[in-house]
């Protein structure tokens, strides 16, 4: 069948839905026909939203008013929306008790339709999904019940969201988020497109703050914020604003079939934990060991400041100054660079020159990366520390230093740059002698290099630029770029220190561990220094 073109069969047990007339047996078979074939989701899709429009604004409410939003709600459970009708008056179809529906028709593999989320984090969960919850998961789109523990997601937007069992909470892409039951914390600074957050009874709307949520059994969510703003609403039955407010930092409301001021302690809502940490810290020492065994010119592991707001060089020559609103995150046991384009704004570089970087024994850049955002951002970029005089043509807005390298990760294919790749694929760049434009580039055959810490490698030895991505070589490529013995200076967090243009390409996550060589790292090494990290 297509969306056009309806079986008789489906058309006629939609009616029997949308009458709230079917009977068990009918809902069964619905949920079979829907979960077995797009084209029949497709037009359940329309015949729902039809079907609300014309409701919307009865005075008596009809049978289907139990049934959610297709807005608010775009997955296709039948059976749940046929058991909601069954049951009656907005008693939930399901049970946020483990195993107390035999059938359950959301559970999914972890990794179904396209990656909307991963797990940073799994503490003692249990949920309704057949693989056992741990970090690193991708998830798809659909419904997750959590019966117990705390989940961390990272958000393909850049969103970090943090669950407690109880709760229930849809995937939906596009920036949107459900959130069914249950408590749960929302960092979205650092996001690049608006945040919708749907609730049973109303939405939240936000551009970049800290907030929580708690849905009750009844339906009623109770919303603080901690940082920032956000817009806070109730819905109609088509999923379109009604009620609204500007809920300002500190504030607290209730989201029920109308907004009223929350009285729930602040100190009793969910918060979202620390970032996760770069390196298991049993293996920091072997980790670290490794590193120096391969001498490296400068090397940072970003674990302390001092008074200057400097990270300390483990070699003792080329401590690393922080800039802007730059910061260490991650727990007291081990730290690391955060940056971000909000609160965490910033990057960080050498007062001086590193000598040794740009010789015929080749160059090694060697970190760890968390990337929280989609954005074209840049981890680290090397610059002659010494620009010399500008060329004639180059554009007024450039304020910096030439580049001779940058180690990326990048948006979707064609965006921004117009380079064919991998979406979210590792970039590395090499250029000489250092300029603006032009140069070679090599791309990880690897996608969606995103909310988890990355082990990397870039390689240049004079007739070759190889990249490496936790130990094992992603891609490389014949690149005969000329050493010319220039003094390079890194800047970490960004591709450029100057606010030029669009051209900042700030990094939103986190860095560590970086390491830089005067020479071409062979694969034995890196391989070394990837195991160390799983080091007991």
């Amino acid at each position: 069948m297509t969306a056009d073109t309806p079986s008789p069969r489906l058309s006629y047990l939609l009616s029997r839905l949308t009458d709230g007339l079917l009977e068990p047996a009918e809902a069964e078979e619905l949920d079979g026909l829907l979960r077995g074939d797009a084209a029949a989701r497709d037009y359940y899709r329309s015949h729902a939203a039809v079907h609300l429009a014309l409701s919307e604004g009865v005075a008596e409410p009809v049978k289907t008013t139990a049934f959610p939003p297709v807005r608010r709600a775009p997955r296709w459970p039948a059976f749940a929306a046929a058991a909601a009708l069954v049951l009656a008056g907005g008693t939930t179809w399901w049970s946020l008790r483990e195993g107390t529906h035999p059938k359950d028709p959301v559970a999914r593999k972890v990794a179904a339709g396209p990656v909307l989320a991963v797990t940073s984090a799994a503490t003692g969960v249990r949920w309704n999904l057949p693989e056992t919850a741990a970090g690193g998961q991708t998830l798809g789109p659909g419904v997750v019940r959590v019966f117990s523990g705390e989940l961390s997601l990272s958000l393909v937007g850049g969103q970090s969201v943090h669950l407690r069992g109880p709760a229930e909470f849809e995937l939906l892409g596009g920036g949107e988020f459900a959130l069914r039951a249950g408590p749960a914390a929302f960092r979205t600074i650092g996001s690049q497109v608006p945040f919708i957050v749907h609730l049973p009874q109303g939405a939240l709307v936000d551009n970049g703050s800290v907030f929580s949520a708690e849905v009750g059994p009844d339906g009623a969510a109770e919303v603080h914020v901690f940082e920032q703003q956000l817009t806070a609403s109730t819905v109609g039955a088509s999923g379109r604003t009604l009620e609204e407010i500007q809920l300002e930092s500190g504030r607290s409301i209730l989201v029920n079939h109308r907004l009223s001021p929350g009285a729930k302690p602040a100190a009793l809502f969910l918060r979202v934990p620390p970032a996760p940490l770069s390196v298991p810290p049993a293996s920091e020492a072997a980790y670290a060991a490794a590193i120096l065994a391969s001498s490296p010119a400068a090397y940072w592991r970003f674990e302390a400041l001092d008074a200057a707001r400097q990270v300390a060089d483990e070699t003792g020559r080329h401590p690393l100054q922080l800039f802007e609103r730059a910061r260490l995150g991650g727990g007291d046991r081990q730290r690391f660079l955060m940056v971000d384009n909000g609160e965490a704004a910033g990057f960080a570089t050498t007062r001086d020159g590193i000598p040794g970087l740009d010789t015929a024994r080749g160059i090694t850049v060697e970190c760890l990366i968390f990337s929280s955002a989609e954005n074209h951002g840049t981890a680290i970029a090397l610059e002659r520390a010494e620009p010399g005089p500008l060329p004639p043509d180059t554009p007024p807005s450039i304020r910096h230093a030439p580049q001779t390298f940058a180690l990326e990760r990048m948006a979707r294919r064609g965006e921004h740059l117009g380079h064919i790749h991998p979406d979210f694929a590792l970039r590395a760049m090499f250029r000489a002698p250092a300029g603006y434009v032009g140069g070679t580039n090599l791309y990880s055959r690897e996608s969606h290099l995103l909310h988890r810490w990355i082990h990397v490698a870039a390689v240049h030895d004079g007739s070759r630029i190889l990249l490496y991505l936790d130990g094992e070589l992603s891609d490389s490529t014949e690149a005969a770029l000329p050493f010319h013995n220039a003094l390079l200076r890194p800047i970490i967090g960004r591709l450029q220190p100057t606010n030029s243009k669009d051209q900042i390409r700030q990094w939103i996550g986190g860095i560590d561990e970086v390491a830089l060589y005067g020479r071409a790292l062979d694969a034995a090494e890196i391989r070394a220094h990837a195991a160390a990290l799983q080091a007991p």
